[in-house]
């Protein structure tokens, strides 16, 4: 059985809005790293928004989050002059007990003016499925499948 996360569509401002055209589809998570010990294992899980992209190819994390968790840096992004790295972090759906580890790649959307700091791309698709609704009183939601 899914649980269903209620998605927010974000202005550019960061508040909520009824704009789903220009609107950004999000949901809330948190972000961390585990570790059992050393750097980064008493910094508790940071909740942002995060944007449901099915647009991109991979997640993406703001580097400020990376740096605050000091989440493991996996490797460099071939082909990349600016420094673009993978790095180890774990999402947690809020509103649901499903947490995953996922490579990441960190980008500076502070810099972007974005109200979000996650984007979840394409793979996050295989454990949920996106229903958008432009009824009145008829939200839009994520039914969330977790492992299934």
């Amino acid at each position: 059985m899914p649980v269903e996360i209620p998605i927010t569509f974000l202005g550019d401002d960061g508040m909520p809005t009824d704009d789903y055209v220009r609107g950004s589809p999000c949901i809330r998570v948190a972000v961390f790293a585990v570790y059992e010990r050393g750097p980064g294992a008493d910094i508790p899980a940071s909740p942002t928004w995060a944007l449901l992209d099915t647009g991109a190819d991979q997640f993406y994390v703001d580097r400020s989050l990376i740096e605050k968790h000091q989440a493991p840096k996996i490797r460099e992004v071939a082909g990349k002059a600016d420094g673009t790295s993978l790095h180890d972090i774990y999402v947690h759906i809020t509103g649901d007990r499903f947490t995953f580890r996922q490579e990441v790649v960190a980008c500076d959307m502070v810099g972007l003016e974005q109200p979000f700091r996650v984007i979840l791309g394409r793979q996050f698709f295989k454990y949920a499925r996106f229903e958008f609704s432009l009824r009145e009183g008829d939200p839009s939601r994520l039914l969330f499948y977790g492992n299934g």
